[in-house]
C-alpha cells in the first residue's frame, strides 16, 4: 500500500499462511488493518480430476478413469501432489511435449510414478516416522502408533481430540490427559511434525497426505493387498498402491540408486 503512489500498478500483495492469517498479522502489528483473510479449502476430487482432464487435452493423452480416480484419492485435496504424480507419469512414458497422436497411459505408468514419488520422499518419510515413534525413556507404550492408528480411521480432514479419544478407547484404555500431551508432541518438529492442528476446525490431521498414506500401509486400514505383490491394472485399488508404496520404501533401504522393479 505504501508503494502505490510511486507504483500505481501495485494493487495487491498476496502471501500464504497455513490455516489462518493470524501468523501474518502477528508478524507485524502494522499489518493488522491491511490484511484480508481469504480461505482456500482443500480441493475436491472433482476439482483434482479437472486438473488431470485439462492436462489430457493439452498433451493429447488419455488416462484411464481408474488411474485418474486413484490419483485424485491419493492427492488428498492437494493440487501440488496431483501435478507431481502426473508429471512423474509423463516422465515415465518419456513425454516432454504434446503428443502428435493420441497416447494412452497404462496403469503401470502410475506404479512408476508412485515409485518415483516414494523415492523422492522416502528419506523424509522414514526420518519423520522414526522421530515420532521413538519411545521416551522408561516408556513401553507406543503412543505414536496408537494415535496414528486411530487417526487413519478418519478422512483427510482428521478429527477433534475427543472424537479421536473415543476411537482410541474402542481398543485400549487411554485418558484425555495422555492424548492431549502426546498428540501435542506429534505436532512438533522434534517429533517430525506428522500431525497438524487446525485452529479453524479444531481438528487434528496428518500434515502431509503421503504421511497418511504411509500410516495407512502401516496399519492396513485399506484392506489386504495381493499376497504376491503383483500390480494388477484390472484390480486397481488404492489399497494395492499403498501397500506397494510401503514395499518400495523398504526396498529403498537396499538400493536407492536403482528404479524399483515392477515385481518388487
Amino acid at each position: 500500500m505504501d508503494c502505490a503512489s510511486d507504483y500505481p500498478q501495485v494493487k495487491i500483495i498476496a502471501t500464504g499462511a497455513v490455516e489462518t492469517a493470524r501468523q501474518v498479522v502477528e508478524y507485524d502489528p502494522e499489518m493488522r488493518n491491511r490484511v484480508s483473510e481469504i480461505e482456500v479449502n482443500l480441493m475436491t476430487e472433482k476439482e483434482i480430476l479437472s486438473i488431470i482432464e485439462k492436462g489430457e487435452k493439452s498433451l493429447n493423452i488419455s488416462i484411464p478413469k481408474n488411474v485418474k480416480n486413484v490419483i485424485a484419492k491419493y492427492s488428498s485435496g492437494l493440487g501440488s501432489v496431483c501435478h507431481q504424480l502426473c508429471l512423474n507419469i509423463c516422465n515415465a512414458i518419456g513425454l516432454n511435449s504434446t503428443s502428435p497422436s493420441l497416447l494412452t497411459v497404462e496403469a503401470e505408468q502410475l506404479e512408476k510414478a508412485l515409485a518415483i514419488y516414494a523415492e523422492e520422499c522416502s528419506d523424509t518419510i522414514r526420518s519423520n516416522f522414526e522421530k515420532a515413534r521413538k519411545l521416551a525413556r522408561k516408556s513401553s507404550i507406543q503412543h505414536a502408533d496408537i494415535i496414528f492408528d486411530a487417526l487413519c480411521s478418519f478422512d483427510d480432514a482428521g478429527a477433534d481430540r475427543f472424537t479421536l479419544l473415543k476411537k482410541i478407547q474402542e481398543t485400549t484404555s487411554y485418558t484425555d490427559a495422555v492424548l492431549k500431551r502426546q498428540i501435542a508432541s506429534l505436532t512438533s518438529s522434534a517429533k517430525g511434525g506428522l500431525i497438524r492442528f487446525s485452529e479453524n476446525s479444531g481438528k487434528y490431521s496428518f500434515s502431509n497426505p503421503i504421511y497418511r498414506a504411509y500410516a495407512l500401509t502401516l496399519f492396513h486400514k485399506n484392506g489386504r493387498a495381493r499376497d504376491d505383490g503383483a500390480f494388477n491394472p484390472s484390480e486397481m485399488k488404492l489399497s494395492d498402491l499403498l501397500r506397494l508404496l510401503e514395499r518400495q520404501l523398504k526396498s529403498l533401504d537396499v538400493t536407492k540408486a536403482q528404479r524399483i522393479p515392477k515385481s518388487a
